[in-house]
């Protein structure tokens, strides 16, 4: 059987490009096809198989670009071949739509909708006719599963799976150390403004709690001292440094709150907002309203916290996604999923 592999973009790795990459080695004589690839931004066996992509390569440099050129993905030309069996696909809401010939079988996982722009001049404009194909083209593939049942119901879609995304549970035991002081708080950069982290570092500044930023940083280097700015961490780096915190500071609306599922991995609270996303990923996370509300005491088990995000390790993904992608092979009609 011949299977080729697609997604949006190959841009920088993020943890979209870490399901992927799963998926090149669970098939590991496919070939990619993708609207967007920067040679040698994908460090790994990703970099070793065979790419194809549009000229969109060309033109784009970073995310940034990718997004504000995404409403040119579906006149990009790009094609799967006809010798193709089966097509395993990762949308973040574009490549689902790569035109395949009748007979070819696709298994789509819409880990999310983000590269569809809204925000500059050209995305307001192709956004309504983005989104509207996109969805049409959902209804396209022979298995769609989805990464939250908040997706699910967001964009109106039945007749799906939903799968949550992993996390590599491994790199993030449960640390016990007499070492750690817990006298400090890690904050999230995830959809962290720069209003909204000078407001929290004020109030924390305040209360003379010490507090550390971690995460993608370059919107903050200009006001805050690099001696609290934490950068992007590995694995290996995260682990201790949000088992050493008091807590996370999560106030992302990501679909996948990666940083607060490894904080609980580690045994460490994580205090975010509450919204249906959060409470659909972070059971055991402490809901907050307001700032005054980190100042209190809270009683918490950190087996209970690692035990609540256990459902998110690779081996449960694995065989889930191994499932669905043998039925697809093996239905020959598959009823396809009907959204809108």
């Amino acid at each position: 059987m011949k299977i080729a592999l697609t997604i949006d973009a190959l841009i920088e790795r993020d943890h979209s490009i870490e399901i992927f990459e799963h998926l090149c080695s669970l098939f590991e004589d496919s070939q990619i096809y993708t609207f967007v690839h920067l040679k040698g931004k994908i460090l790994g066996p990703i970099e070793q198989r065979k790419i194809t992509s549009t000229y969109l390569s060309r033109k784009v440099k970073n995310k940034e670009d990718f997004k504000r050129l995404s409403f040119l993905a579906p006149f990009a030309g790009l094609n799967i071949p006809c010798n193709f069996d089966l097509v395993i696909n990762l949308s973040r809401g574009l490549s689902h739509g790569i035109p395949r010939c009748e007979g070819t079988r696709q298994v789509t996982y819409l880990y999310d909708m983000a590269s569809l722009d809204k925000t500059t001049f050209l995305g307001k404009i192709f956004y309504s006719f983005l989104k509207r194909w996109s969805l049409e083209k959902l209804n396209n593939c022979d298995e769609l599963i989805l990464s939250s049942s908040y997706l699910e119901k967001s964009l109106g879609i039945s007749n799906a799976s939903v799968i949550y995304p992993f996390i590599k549970v491994e790199d993030f035991s449960l640390i016990t150390s007499s070492a750690f002081k817990h006298d400090f708080f890690a904050i999230s950069t995830e959809g962290l403004s720069l209003k909204k982290a000078k407001e929290i570092s004020t109030f924390l500044k305040e209360k003379q709690i010490r507090f550390c930023f971690v995460g993608h940083d370059d919107h903050l280097k200009n006001d805050f001292d690099a001696s609290i700015l934490m950068g992007e961490k590995c694995n290996g780096e995260l682990a201790p440094l949000l088992a050493s915190a008091k807590g996370l500071i999560y106030l992302g609306e990501g679909l996948f709150p990666k940083i607060a599922i490894s904080s609980l991995l580690v045994g460490r609270p994580v205090f975010c907002l509450e919204n249906e996303i959060n409470k659909e990923f972070l059971s055991k996370a402490i809901f907050f309203h307001d700032f005054s509300e980190l100042l209190k005491e809270y009683k918490f088990d950190s087996q209970s916290l690692r035990a609540s995000v256990m459902k998110f390790h690779q081996a449960g993904f694995k065989g889930q996604i191994l499932k669905i992608i043998e039925k697809a092979n093996h239905v020959k009609n598959p009823s396809p999923p009907s959204c809108c």
